[in-house]
C-alpha cells in the first residue's frame, strides 16, 4: 500500500514538473499558473519525503 502511494507521488510530483517546464517554454508563461504549479509540486515533494520517512521507520523496526 505504501508504495503504491509512493509511486502516485512520484508521478504526480514528475508530472507538475513536466507542467512547469512546458509552461516555462511559452513565449509568454502564465505567472499565476506557474505559482500554482510550484506550490503544489512543493506540497506533494513534502508528502513523498514524508511517506519515504515513515516507510524507512517501518522497515528498521
Amino acid at each position: 500500500m505504501a508504495y503504491s502511494l509512493v509511486n502516485r507521488l512520484r508521478a504526480e510530483y514528475d508530472r507538475l514538473r513536466q507542467a512547469i517546464d512546458a509552461e516555462l517554454s511559452r513565449p509568454r508563461p502564465d505567472l499565476t499558473r506557474l505559482r500554482r504549479l510550484k506550490t503544489r509540486k512543493v506540497f506533494i515533494k513534502d508528502q513523498l519525503w514524508s511517506e519515504e520517512l515513515r516507510m524507512a521507520v517501518a522497515l528498521e523496526r
